[in-house]
């Protein structure tokens, strides 16, 4: 590999270093699209120790920080792919000290704020995953107030989506928590939000799909207390979903939403 050769002959240079770093990352990449999760590792551990010595170089520079959280959020997800829930949850905790970091150098950068909102959602999934709904919720409503305060600055169409995935999320583990009645509210809230993005924005695919979920989610949940309010969610889903299939018949996760199972 040329970046490896030129690591060796000027081992101090910076953007030597950074390219290799990206190099290992790239085959990570690949690796994982190749369902290759613990060789993706071998890769991710080898772009992060790059990524280290160019911070020891240059411990202020913020973009330097910034690829190191993208590798840490690389290894969590191969660890992920191999099960290892507690071995990505240690990393995520990781992560988010550094996501922490960054948003608070620069409070302005909307990027550094939306990256803390993104590791804490991930840390929120984790502990609900492992049963952990209350530690989850906490995580949660920190993110949701990130992508509330966002929005507020800033309602591109990718913030108001955050903003309905945060919703959503709040849903997800007021459920376990037995609070059907703010799980409801959370997800019509969604709702409204992706229902606004999705006729402003219509070529926003990804927001139709997050649309669907939301429409599932709030069909399973109210199922048992009024089963025509659930069945009407299911079919706005259905429609959404034959929509996106029928855009791209090769997209595996908007296969699924067609395919998801009646409450």
């Amino acid at each position: 590999m040329l970046s490896a050769a030129l690591l060796a002959e000027t081992p101090d240079a910076v953007e030597t270093i950074r390219d290799h770093a990206l190099n290992h990352d790239m085959l990570a990449q690949a690796l994982l699209a190749q369902a290759d999760p613990r060789g993706a590792m071998v890769e991710i551990r080898a772009s992060r120790a790059l990524a280290a010595r160019l911070i020891e170089r240059e411990p202020a520079n913020l973009p330097f920080q910034r690829s190191l959280l993208t590798v840490d959020l690389r290894l969590v997800e191969a660890m992920l792919a191999s099960d290892d829930l507690a071995g990505a949850q240690v990393e995520t905790v990781a992560a988010l000290e550094l996501a922490a970091r960054l948003a608070a150098a620069d409070p302005t950068s909307a990027d550094d704020q939306r990256s803390l909102e993104v590791v804490t959602n991930k840390l929120g999934l984790q502990l609900l995953a492992a049963g952990k709904p209350a530690q989850a919720l906490e995580r949660f409503r920190a993110a949701f107030a990130i992508a509330t305060e966002l929005v507020a600055r800033d309602p591109r169409p990718l913030l108001r989506q955050d903003l309905a995935l945060a919703h959503r999320h709040l849903a997800e583990t007021y459920g376990p928590l037995g609070d059907t009645a703010a799980a409801e509210t959370s997800l019509r809230a969604a709702i409204a939000i992706l229902d606004e993005l999705v006729a402003a924005e219509p070529t926003m695919l990804a927001a139709q799909a997050d649309l669907a979920r939301a429409h599932q989610q709030l069909g399973a949940l109210v199922v048992a207390r009024d089963p025509s309010r659930a069945a009407a969610e299911v079919r706005a889903a259905q429609v959404i979903a034959e929509r996106l299939v029928a855009h791209d018949p090769t997209n595996a996760d908007w296969r699924q939403l067609l395919a998801a199972p009646s409450p």
